[in-house]
């Protein structure tokens, strides 16, 4: 048997959810779509992506287009993968203040950075950006995506004036000043609608590219490749066979007679959804994936209710003290609409829509939800539109099984006007960008819970509006949100729930520029939990703000032991190590370490990762590895620019090279930068400008 890859630690195939940029190299069987589509984006005119349900539109954008990109356009300024619909289970009858298809657009677009301020238009948030040149000093283009773009046609009917408003700052900066290069996917039976909008976009060329379904041989190599790299590949012939049953299917006419039919292609979903479950049967010590390892599988929905009903399963065994009806009815009443669309729940800091969060992160891990992070909160959703039906399916089934109908989770809304209803309210007014309405709905249930005596939900519902106001930008309201939320946690004898209100003190307060303040609460938080390891590394990277380079290097050396995978606690460490080196073997152990951290970016903000990627090229530096060096300050600098940290370590490696004006310019730049440097950080920075200033 082959030995097994750093691969083999993650499932090699995705099930029902769509493939993330984390997922290229597991994402075969696309190769020349990929290519295509790339190309196309690049050459200008705007592309429409559309095609069936389930067909791998978004897995395609993220895991085939995007990390292609750089390839075509080394020099491209590209957004993240948009999005224009937030949907809820509890919709508000109140009036939208702003555009929240434009809000969700550029939350989506900002993703973990503060989120635009409601009512922003597109142009405006575009010309906000740091400005991005090329290697001559000219403006490159901005490439942006929208996915999933029917949902502006499927969402509630009477929003046409948003829908049109969105269309219209669209079409401002379509081919007008700011060369934005545009991609819409969407699905086929919703492409009319568009089509209708284009003279109103500006659209005059578009180019419409269809996705179909894999064709055999892609197919199969969809199957191998992914298991390939886990290091447990299927023999000869395998593969084929399992193709071949995806593509046959029995049609039983009125009359009782059968019919073999062989479809020429397979459903991406249908063949994720089946090859993740033939993986996880398969016992751990197996060699190769052999014919005798495959069974019938059946259609797609009958693979997708399997699928599902195995999700939930584990997800109780998980955790006992919820049930598997709970979760069944939690994940029903959460995340599909009345009209039968996903729709989207916030996590709270301990609940995600009266479930615990625990839950949710698991059913993350069965990829039955997918998460979003999307003005400084992160968002669950069901990984796939098929997923509704077969959820409604499976639920029904097990309650003809089980007896009963679908019963509230204690915590979730019960009836308009109940506290658990108001805070429903709340989270759907943050997701579109509606502060005010957000921070009534969630005062409201304070005060109901208060009025009961209520100390638990009291703290949770003073822990949502801490979270709304730190959204928001409203710092003060957060601190004393939390800092009553704590307290409350603390009458009820929560000392769990009481940490997590200490380290979002925390995180407010780092937030603010107040690392000492910050630093305070995380020990707090560690007195009560001492192995926390988000209080852990909070504490280690307000010690490093500050210019307290030993304790941040023995802090962040406790939070690697508590988590070694962790890549922002091995950005950290290896920061500290290549800044103020204790050894001669320190720039290697950054490297390493920075490089680990690099290789899980996924798992990082644009921000942390450019501070991995130009900390890899000191370490790079001080190993004497100049090309690889400025390769990484190079991403770094693509990453996010203008980034004063970034711009510090390109004066250091200017110094290196002995030019000393770069270095000087680089300085400069950095300590007018805003936000500013940490003041043990500019100092650092203007000793470096008076070593460049020097004559020689």
């Amino acid at each position: 048997m082959s030995t097994p890859s750093p691969q083999a630690r993650r499932r090699p195939y995705v099930g029902p959810r769509p493939f993330r940029g984390d997922d290229s190299d597991l994402f075969f069987g696309r190769g020349a779509e990929s290519y295509d589509l790339a190309s196309l984006w690049v050459a200008g005119d705007p592309v429409i992506l559309h095609g069936p349900r389930g067909s791998g539109k978004t897995s395609l954008l993220n895991a085939g287009v995007l990390p292609r990109l750089p390839l075509e356009e080394p020099d491209a300024d590209v957004l993240r993968l948009g999005r224009v619909v937030h949907s809820s289970t509890h919709p508000l009858a109140d009036e939208h203040p702003h555009n929240t298809y434009g809000y969700t657009l550029l939350s989506s677009w900002a993703r973990a950075e503060r989120p635009p301020p409601p009512g922003t238009t597109v142009a405006d948030y575009l010309r906000s950006r740091p400005a991005r040149l090329d290697r001559y000093g000219q403006p490159v283009p901005v490439f942006a995506a929208i996915d999933q773009f029917e949902e502006l046609f499927t969402d509630v009917p009477d929003r046409e004036s948003e829908r049109d408003a969105l269309i219209d700052q669209l079409a401002e900066v379509v081919g007008g000043e700011l060369d934005v290069r545009l991609l819409i996917c969407i699905r086929d039976d919703r492409l009319a609608d568009l089509t209708a909008y284009l003279p109103r976009l500006g659209v005059r060329t578009p180019i419409f590219r269809r996705l179909l379904d894999l064709r055999p041989d892609a197919a199969v190599e969809a199957v191998r490749g992914p298991a390939e790299l886990a290091g447990r590949p299927f023999e000869p012939g395998a593969a084929e066979r399992l193709v071949d049953g995806l593509r046959t299917f029995t049609f039983v006419s009125g009359t009782g007679r059968s019919t073999t039919i062989h479809k020429d292609s397979v459903t991406p979903i249908h063949l994720q959804i089946v090859c993740e479950t033939l993986w996880s049967s398969l016992p751990v010590n197996a060699g190769r994936v052999s014919t005798d390892d495959l069974t019938d599988y059946g259609g797609v929905d009958q693979a997708l209710v399997a699928f599902y009903d195995a999700a939930v399963e584990a997800a109780a065994a998980a955790h006992r003290s919820v049930s598997e009806r709970e979760i069944r009815d939690w994940l029903e009443s959460e995340f599909i609409t009345d009209l039968g669309t996903r729709a989207n729940a916030c996590r709270g800091l301990l609940m995600t829509g009266g479930m615990p969060n625990e839950v949710a992160d698991t059913l993350v891990e069965e990829q039955v939800l997918v998460t979003e992070r999307r003005a400084l909160a992160t968002w669950y959703q069901l990984g796939q539109d098929h997923l509704v039906t077969a959820i409604r399916a499976a639920n029904a089934a097990f309650r003809r099984r089980r007896g009963g109908q679908a019963e509230p989770r204690p915590g979730a809304p019960e009836s308009s006007g109940s506290p658990a209803e108001l805070l429903a309210a709340a989270e759907n007014a943050l997701g579109r960008g509606d502060f005010r309405a957000a921070d009534a709905y969630a005062g409201s249930a304070v005060d109901h819970y208060s009025a009961s005596g209520d100390d638990w939900h009291e703290a949770n519902a003073l822990a949502m509006r801490g979270m709304i106001s730190r959204v928001s930008g409203d710092y003060r309201t957060a601190e004393s949100s939390y800092r009553s939320a704590a307290r409350g946690f603390d009458r009820a004898d929560d000392d769990r729930a009481k940490v997590q209100m200490l380290v979002a003190l925390a995180e407010v307060f780092f937030t603010a520029g107040d690392y000492e303040a910050a630093a305070d609460e995380h020990r707090q938080a560690l007195r009560t939990e001492p192995g926390n390891i988000v209080a852990l590394t909070g504490l280690a990277y307000t010690q490093w703000l500050r210019g307290r380079w030993a304790d941040a290097r023995a802090t962040f050396a406790r939070a690697l032991e508590a988590d070694p995978g962790s890549p922002l606690v091995l950005t950290g460490l290896g920061q500290v190590l290549v800044e103020r080196p204790a050894g001669s073997d320190d720039p290697r152990r950054a490297r390493r370490l920075l490089a680990q951290a690099v290789a899980d970016g996924a798992r990082l903000t644009a921000d942390e990762l450019a501070d991995a990627r130009s900390a890899l090229a000191l370490a790079h530096l001080r190993l004497g590895e100049g090309a690889e060096a400025e390769r990484q300050l190079a991403r770094a600098e693509q990453l996010v620019p203008g980034r004063p940290r970034t711009l510090v370590r390109r004066a250091r490696a200017a110094l290196d090279a002995g030019d000393r004006a770069a270095a000087a310019e680089a300085l400069r730049a950095a300590l007018a930068a805003e936000p500013p440097l940490p003041e043990a950080h500019a100092a650092d920075a203007r000793r470096l400008l008076a070593q460049a200033e020097t004559p020689e």
